[in-house]
């Protein structure tokens, strides 16, 4: 079984108790949505990288009643992930705290 195939099984399964997750390891497989749709009542998210570790604070949704946006960033790319946090459009920009670890 792969960690693509593992993950999404896992948090269908436990994913609607979380209230806090932390992942670490390839993002880039796993479908933006199958956080969001598993884990509803996720307060915080932390993915941990090689270069950039980011924590999203996902209580804004809670509180005004909506539901939680599709986690989509990348991960593996500093220049790339930046980009994300600057557009206003995607969910992630408003709810990140960053840490990079430079070379």
């Amino acid at each position: 079984m792969s960690y693509s195939d593992g993950l999404p099984r896992f948090l269908a399964a436990v994913g609607a108790s979380l209230k806090h997750l932390t992942l670490e390891g390839p993002m880039e497989e796993l479908d933006p949505s199958t956080i969001s749709q598993s884990c509803p009542n996720l307060e915080t998210l932390s993915v941990l990288g090689y270069f950039v570790d980011i924590r999203l604070d996902l209580t804004q949704y809670h509180e005004s009643n909506q539901p939680l946006p599709p986690v989509k960033g990348n991960w593996n790319s500093v220049s790339k992930l930046v980009a994300d946090l600057m557009d206003p459009g995607n969910p992630i920009a408003r709810s990140a705290l960053v840490r990079l670890f430079p070379d």
